[in-house]
């Protein structure tokens, strides 16, 4: 009796050790998906940059040209902060510019550079995140 109850027990322990690391091999394998793409969007600007560095010349992309009021336009923390709830679309396009990615249709979600989001409900500002 005693023996069944101890092979009992160390097989439950087993289970759960098992399911442990089951678990954690498919949090190994399946990364964020956005935390990716933002590690490739900073491995891409540093290359830029160090390359602009070495050349001693400015790399004229539309991600890192400064004179690009399409760039400007997000990088303004004011202009983020002009931002309100139930504001057209186009009033944030003309607040922050285009952005680099749009989701959706009456839920839409639009990406700005550096983790900036702007969230719509019905073509209407639902939420938003600044950028970092």
């Amino acid at each position: 009796m005693q023996i069944t109850k101890l092979i009992q027990n160390h097989s439950y322990s087993g289970l759960v050790i098992v399911l442990f690391f089951a678990l954690i091999a498919v949090f190994v394998n399946n990364p964020n998906p956005d935390l990716e793409k933002r590690v490739t969007d900073l491995e891409n600007r540093v290359t830029l940059l160090e390359k602009s560095i070495t050349s001693n010349e400015i790399i004229d992309t539309p991600d890192t040209r400064p004179d690009s009021p399409e760039i400007l336009k997000w990088q303004n923390r004011e202009n983020w902060r002009q931002l309100r709830e139930r504001m057209r679309e186009n009033q944030v396009e003309e607040l922050l510019g285009k952005p680099q990615r749009i989701d959706g249709g009456s839920s839409a979600r639009w990406e700005y550079p550096m983790g900036g989001v702007v969230w719509f409900r019905n073509g209407r500002v639902h939420r938003w995140n600044e950028p970092y």
